[in-house]
């Protein structure tokens, strides 16, 4: 009986500290493994969150993703009615969803591209939600891939 999965993995499972928020832990993560990636060697970053994801939408987020110019992530289309609402939480109005999309994980980049948005993200003292944010921040127009 193997003691951890790493005794599985051997030397291919690296620890690294978390962030405060998400991007930090992803940075503290890509930090780790420089030494091992190339700048164009694409990288999934998953979200533990979400646990479920299927390997079938994996599979064609790297399908379709490998062959754009920034990368991408996994996301589903807004299927609720959108409020918009004021500071009291009066309702606005009611948002048009058909070009809103939830975004979800694994969101796949070029780990250069994506490590160098995420510093600039933290050297700049902006907050991002996500990996897709910071490489936004950064110029990039990742492509949304549908999943569920």
């Amino acid at each position: 009986m193997q003691e951890s999965i790493s005794e599985e993995f051997e030397n291919r499972i690296i620890t690294v500290m978390g962030g405060d928020e998400r991007y930090q832990s992803v940075l503290n993560g890509l930090t780790a493994v420089t030494e091992f990636a190339d700048k164009d060697d694409w990288v999934l970053v998953h979200d533990a969150v979400r646990p479920c994801v299927r390997t079938s939408d994996i599979e064609n987020l790297i399908s379709k993703v490998s062959l754009h110019p920034v990368g991408g992530l996994l996301g589903s289309a807004v299927d609720n009615t959108l409020k918009k609402v004021g500071a009291d939480l009066t309702v606005i109005e009611t948002v048009d969803r058909e070009s809103y999309w939830n975004a979800l994980t694994p969101q796949m980049f070029r780990f250069a591209q994506l490590k160098a948005s995420i510093q600039a993200v933290v050297a700049s003292g902006e907050q991002v939600t996500d990996e897709a944010a910071a490489m936004e921040v950064a110029g990039f127009k990742p492509i949304m891939i549908a999943g569920q």
